[in-house]
């Protein structure tokens, strides 16, 4: 952490005797999602601390009540946010939270009922890494071992082409009904799908593909996607359209229905290739689920 927040905060006490009452708040936050727009957050507040209680310490050496008391902002902030010390543990901590959080949010006692299933989801990830980093450095053997039976299942999983999602299932699936749901969601969705990925697949590939090429961090890929995407809009779409009220003979009525058209057919296909992809993983699972 960076000591500006300490050094401004101290020196605004010491400049009146410490006589102000300042306290500084620890808050932390946890995201739902780094890389989308309007993803949940849960602000978690801890508890306020007294610069009074650094006085003695900033008399004495002000540099030192600085890196004490960013050292305790520190402390309280790691407690309320998915803080993983070891940056190697992360991958680890990573696939433990996808596979068995579940089941861990459904055991855990230490939050009220009332707490909400994102807010236990966070509490519950937290202590994965916690316990990553108490094994490691009590038990690393236990983490050894426990990093490769992960490693060997999602190897299994990527030559099965499965997800883990659907080896969670309470029930297992019927080879029918997946291919009844398959058949149906080709039969009265393949038209609407097909009509806006026409018009609509390249400059979302091409979105995708610049914000990735921009973007060294992953948090702020939707800040590059929304750049690129207004720069593909301005030199894909006017020109799409033109040629659309060329072919329509000059026909605004039905450039403008075209027009209207192209973002909720275009939302449409994207959830038809997901659901598409899904329901033939899930079609897979259903048959290995019966060999």
């Amino acid at each position: 952490m960076r000591t500006g927040t300490a050094r401004i905060a101290l020196e605004t006490e010491a400049a009146h005797d410490f006589t102000l009452g300042l306290k500084l708040v620890p808050v932390g936050l946890n995201f739902e999602s780094s890389r989308h727009f309007r993803s949940r957050v849960l602000v978690s507040l801890g508890r306020p601390l007294d610069l009074i209680d650094y006085r003695e310490a900033h008399d004495e050496d002000p540099q030192v009540a600085v890196r004490l008391l960013i050292a305790d902002l520190a402390k309280h902030i790691r407690s309320r946010v998915l803080h993983i010390e070891r940056s190697e543990l992360g991958e680890l901590v990573h696939h433990i939270d996808r596979i068995y959080q579940d089941e861990l949010v459904d055991k855990e006692k230490r939050l009220s009922l009332r707490a909400s299933p994102f807010r236990r989801r966070q509490f519950v990830a937290r202590e994965i890494a916690r316990a990553v980093d108490s094994f490691f450095e009590n038990e690393p053997d236990v983490i050894w071992r426990l990093s490769v039976r992960i490693q060997e299942y999602r190897e299994l999983l990527s030559r099965a082409r499965l997800s883990d999602e659907m080896v969670r299932m309470q029930k297992d699936p019927s080879v029918q009904r997946r291919l009844l749901h398959l058949a149906l969601l080709i039969l009265l969705a393949l038209p609407i799908a097909a009509y806006g990925l026409l018009f609509n697949y390249i400059p979302y590939r091409l979105i995708r593909l610049g914000a990735r090429r921009l973007s060294s961090d992953p948090t702020k890929t939707h800040w590059y996607q929304l750049l690129v995407g207004a720069i593909v809009y301005v030199l894909y779409y006017p020109p799409l359209l033109y040629a659309a009220h060329r072919f329509l003979d000059g026909s605004w009525p039905r450039t403008v229905a075209f027009t209207v058209s192209l973002l909720p057919t275009g939302l449409f296909a994207r959830w038809f290739l997901y659901r598409l992809v899904r329901e033939r993983r899930m079609l897979r699972f259903a048959w290995f689920s019966t060999v």
